[in-house]
């Protein structure tokens, strides 16, 4: 029944509406699979639902991707990687 839940609309609008909050409920879900690795599997999910709820710029994209726009944003995704600089410019 979990599962149906989050894959229909309610699991849609939560995932856009609270990206941290459907990765708990994702957790949920898979503690109850009772799969050989149901239990980390688990623990990694609730792992990025506390990451996504104290980075509200994670959240914020994960809402993104969650809405279908590939999480594409305005900034750059890391504020301290750089691209290499072009050396074949000018040519």
């Amino acid at each position: 029944m979990l599962e149906s839940v989050m894959s229909g609309q309610i699991g849609q609008m939560l995932a856009q509406v609270a990206p941290a909050e459907f990765f708990k409920v994702s957790s949920l879900a898979m503690k109850t699979m009772g799969t050989k690795y149901s239990p980390q599997i688990s623990q990694l999910l609730e792992q990025v639902a506390q990451k996504l709820g104290g980075d509200p710029a994670a959240s914020n994209q994960a809402s993104q991707m969650a809405q279908g726009n590939g999480g594409q944003q305005q900034g750059p995704m890391s504020q301290s990687l750089k691209l290499p600089q072009n050396t074949n410019e000018g040519y």
